[in-house]
């Protein structure tokens, strides 16, 4: 049995089991720390972009986030180092890696 957690991610409220709310707290929190100015403005970007994603892949409200879909919206983002180099001092486009590799 998995312990699951309720959590908002971009004004959207997700069940996630442990594992994936470890690994997206993770990442969200390196990509805060890469970037230099206009944090909020780009996390909430970012958030939004996420729970857009992540609601695309639940067949149901229902449905527990896991590891493998919190890795696959990981994966249309982009890794943090791939997004910017730490204290960059840049505005994030955030694109979907999987609608770029399409054109």
């Amino acid at each position: 049995m998995k312990e699951t957690i309720n959590a908002n991610i971009g004004g959207r409220v997700f069940t996630l089991d442990r594992d994936a709310y470890d690994r997206l707290t993770i990442y969200l929190n390196d990509l805060r720390r890469r970037i230099a100015t206009d944090t909020d403005e780009v996390m909430d970007d970012i958030e939004a972009r996420l729970a857009e994603i992540l609601h695309e892949g639940l067949p149901s409200q229902m449905m527990v986030v896991t590891l493998a879909m919190a890795e696959r919206a990981i994966a249309r983002i982009g890794k943090p180092e791939d997004v910017l180099s730490e204290g960059q001092d840049v505005k994030v486009k955030i694109t979907d890696v999987d609608a770029e590799n399409k054109r």
